[in-house]
């Protein structure tokens, strides 16, 4: 994913794209971005991060304005972590876009 991330945004030509860094939850230990995007598009449960506490740390504290979280979130509500907990926190301050929800915005079928 990280490489094919790379090479589409390389075809873009904009300064702001040079900003752009995609890289693992580990590749940002010690860094801070404006906008973090985290994916967690896996199905199950075992989504590799969420399953060590540092890690997850490391995945919901980059972000320094913004922070999106794209994955099923029946699956991770389920996860063996404290991401149920945030995610739960983040829904009640309506600050999670759901499938359906976005379905019916973008048109998706």
């Amino acid at each position: 994913q990280i490489s094919l991330l790379n090479d589409l945004f390389r075809q873009v030509r904009s300064e702001k794209m040079k900003e752009l860094t995609v890289s693992t939850v580990d590749g940002f230990q010690g860094a801070e971005k404006k906008i973090t995007l985290v994916s967690a598009v896996r199905t199950s449960e075992s989504v590799g991060f969420l399953n060590d506490p540092r890690r997850l740390c490391v995945a919901m504290s980059r972000a320094q304005d913004a922070r999106w979280i794209f994955g099923m979130f029946s699956p991770l509500l389920r996860s063996n972590s404290d991401l149920p907990s945030l995610l739960d926190e983040h829904r009640a301050s309506n600050n999670v876009v759901e499938e359906e929800a976005l379905r019916r915005v973008v048109n998706i079928r």
